[in-house]
């Protein structure tokens, strides 16, 4: 959205291509954890700068590589974002088993005693969002490194991981996982083998690029770019940085 709005801004004409029911991506999601309604503006103000800007914005629309070869632009940007990453994990496609996104964004349940696989930003924001609601009698995080949530501000992390432990957020660190079962899931904690029961798991291990069809659109206009996600998970910082550069380069 950022290299649509900057490049309209700039004098170009824009045509923003969404095939969802907004814009947003993965600020939607990210919104929606407590203590994050910063977020929810930053969409909000990203859309009345996409319509400030007169960005000719078609919803419910995707860009096809054949539309694209319709529409003959002279500049191609593809910011097809990234999907969750399933780990390389025995029963990780298992039917006890979702993503935290799924969960933030209210597309799939859970209850009962929840484990959480990923100790990072999300994971961490997603067990704050899961505890004390409806139906769950206990958060479980567990986390590979020696650190919970070790990407954090460090400014910010010690508040963040006390208003977890007030919540009653059970985190296991140092904890590699090794199988998940409908049952809970087999891990490894300094060489020593163990179980965490639970009703379900949310996997909450970082974002793979949606990169499956960027060969098809090679070629569709005399310049190309890739930009956000879809070139490598990163932060909103991070992208929005990137959507402002290639705008203004253009």
């Amino acid at each position: 959205m950022e290299a649509a709005i900057t490049a309209a801004t700039r004098g170009h004409e824009v045509t923003l291509y969404e095939k969802g029911e907004r814009t947003g991506g993965w600020l939607l999601v990210g919104c929606l954890p407590p203590h994050k309604s910063e977020i929810k503006a930053l969409s909000d103000s990203l859309d009345a700068r996409t319509a400030k800007a007169g960005v000719r914005l078609l919803l419910r629309t995707e860009a096809t590589p054949e539309r694209v070869e319709t529409e003959k632009p002279d500049v191609l940007i593809l910011a097809l974002g990234a999907r969750p990453l399933i780990p390389d994990i025995p029963g990780a496609t298992g039917s006890s088993v979702v993503a935290a996104e799924d969960i933030l964004a209210g597309q799939k349940e859970v209850s009962g005693s929840v484990i959480i696989i990923g100790g990072g930003l999300v994971g961490c924001e997603t067990a704050e969002f899961l505890a004390g609601r409806k139906g769950i009698t206990r958060v479980t995080v567990v986390e590979m490194l020696e650190r919970m949530a070790g990407s954090i501000s460090p400014t910010y992390r010690p508040f963040f991981l006390a208003r977890l432990k007030t919540s009653g957020i059970q985190m296991r660190t140092g904890t590699i996982v090794e199988k998940i079962s409908a049952t809970g899931v087999k891990v490894r904690h300094e060489g020593s083998p163990d179980f965490i029961a639970g009703d379900a798991v949310v996997l909450a291990v970082g974002l793979k690029a949606e990169n499956v069809l960027l060969d098809r659109f090679r070629g569709k206009a005399p310049e190309v770019y890739l930009i956000g996600d879809c070139v490598k998970p990163r932060t909103i910082k991070e992208a929005i940085e990137e959507g402002f550069r290639i705008g203004t380069n253009l």
